[in-house]
């Protein structure tokens, strides 16, 4: 079968995701009738594009009133700012600092009135699990930041100087993922001793053990996703477990690569880096299961729908934004860099180039969250990153093996430990500073994402062509983003 003349998805997948992101644009704006007319438009007129043909406006349509009407469903609240009795049940592990304690309240309510959202409190150091029922005097307001507290379910915060009264405890399946998650933080305390706070936050997500001025050297050096459950980690993992189980049976297989993705997403707190990398993953292996050509631009557009059919208000956050932005960068660069400097285009160079397409990608919007860029991030990423696909699978085959032959699993973890120590050395080393540069305009960041298009071999599929309309509209974007 020739796989260069096939496919595995058509185009029209891009259609999907411009109608998911539409959708939560406009679902985060309007309400209740206006919703379900706007809902009832788009799926008659998308039935008349399905029916004469039109498959990529059918489905920008489609997803458009799917996740119109999901974003619709996310629960929220509108609070006024005052002192009210709060009682709920804690529903994360709660984060204790040195002197408060933060937690997030499910089945809440403020003066016995009950809240359809969440709602986050900071409270005095005090001892609480997940799942306990706890009441207190609290000064509530609705959230802050809306937009970004919806994708935690969050719409109601708050502040208490008193100590929570425990007037009960309950459990359930989350609890006993949480606790999961609790187990190997503590396997992972004991295997990799001085560097776990590294370790737990590459294979579970959990930073909460790396201190400031540790997190300020990696930002500044342009590592800080090193050390995070990113896209790259969740890539390297999902390959390494799709190589060792095996069934021989083709959709067998692909089922049983998305029940690990789905638990380790689970593990991961469901944080939109891991689930963009394993539904982009998933895309992939089916492809190839399916004797069809993998499509990377396709498959990015099915892991955007995804992850807003999951959590529309993810779109938001800055986990959501980066690593999509990463990834586009990676999807749309590399192949026009090897063919501006007439290199061969294989997975070598496509590697090499892929640091420095994440950073082209990732620029705005890391300029907008955190008013400047590492310079770093290229030559460290460049340096760091095949490092990082084989330390990562290696160490989470040490977590896995720790609960069966602790000690088999503690020798052997002295080798990506090595690692970890390594990669702190290099990480928190004075390298550089942080450039610092202005929040761009929306405007500029739009025209900016439409000049990498347009310089990608998506416009251009004749690699001999210079990219001037894109470049053009990069400069533009450029001359937005110094004068808006």
């Amino acid at each position: 079968m020739d796989t260069e003349t096939i496919r595995f998805h058509s185009r029209p997948i891009a259609g999907a995701a411009a109608g998911a992101i539409f959708g939560v644009l406009l679902g985060a704006l309007l309400r209740l009738p206006i919703l379900a007319v706007c809902i009832a438009v788009s799926a008659a007129a998308a039935g008349v594009f399905v029916v004469r043909k039109r498959i990529g406006w059918g489905l920008l349509l489609i997803l458009f009133g799917a996740v119109l009407l999901r974003t619709a469903l996310v629960p929220l609240d509108s609070v006024d700012l005052g002192e009210y009795l709060v009682s709920g049940t804690v529903a994360e592990t709660p984060e204790n600092k040195s002197k408060t304690t933060a937690v997030v309240l499910k089945n809440a309510s403020l003066d016995g009135e009950s809240l359809k959202a969440r709602v986050s409190l900071r409270l005095p150091k005090t001892d609480l699990s997940f799942g306990d029922v706890i009441r207190v005097k609290a000064t509530v307001r609705s959230a802050a930041d809306p937009l970004r507290a919806a994708a935690d379910g969050i719409s109601t915060e708050g502040v208490s100087d008193a100590v929570p009264e425990i007037i009960g405890h309950s459990e359930d399946a989350y609890g006993a993922l949480l606790a999961v998650r609790g187990y190997f933080a503590n396997a992972i305390d004991w295997l990799f001793e001085k560097q776990a706070g590294s370790a737990k936050g590459m294979l579970i997500g959990d930073r909460s053990d790396l201190d400031y001025q540790m997190t300020s050297a990696y930002a500044a050096n342009g590592v800080m996703h090193l050390f995070a459950v990113s896209g790259m980690h969740v890539t390297a993992l999902l390959t390494l477990l799709g190589l060792v189980f095996r069934s021989g049976k083709r959709w067998l297989d692909l089922l049983l690569l998305a029940l690990i993705a789905a638990l380790y997403s689970a593990l991961t707190n469901f944080t939109p880096s891991v689930l963009r990398a394993a539904f982009f993953m998933l895309a992939i292996r089916a492809a190839i299961l399916s004797d069809r050509q993998p499509d990377a631009p396709s498959a990015f557009c099915f892991s955007i729908v995804g992850v807003l059919l999951l959590n529309p208000y993810d779109l938001f956050t800055a986990g959501f934004l980066l690593s999509f932005s990463s990834m586009a960068g990676i999807v749309l660069l590399p192949d026009r860099f090897c063919a501006l400097l007439h290199l061969p285009n294989n997975r070598i160079t496509t590697a090499l180039f892929a640091a420095l397409a994440a950073f082209i990608g990732s620029l705005p919007i890391q300029a907008y969250f955190f008013s400047g860029i590492s310079w770093m991030a290229i030559p460290m990423g460049v340096a760091l990153a095949p490092f990082m696909t084989v330390l990562m699978p290696l160490a989470f085959c040490v977590m896995l093996l720790s609960p069966v032959l602790p000690w088999t699993a503690k020798l052997l973890a002295y080798i990506p430990r090595g690692g970890f120590i390594l990669l702190e050395t290099v990480g928190t080393m004075k390298l550089g500073e942080k450039l610092a540069l202005p929040a761009p305009h929306v405007l500029s960041v739009m025209v900016y994402y439409i000049g990498l298009l347009f310089c990608s071999d998506i416009y251009l599929p004749n690699r001999k062509r210079a990219p001037i309309p894109g470049l053009v509209l990069i400069a533009v974007s450029i001359v937005l983003w110094i004068v808006l």
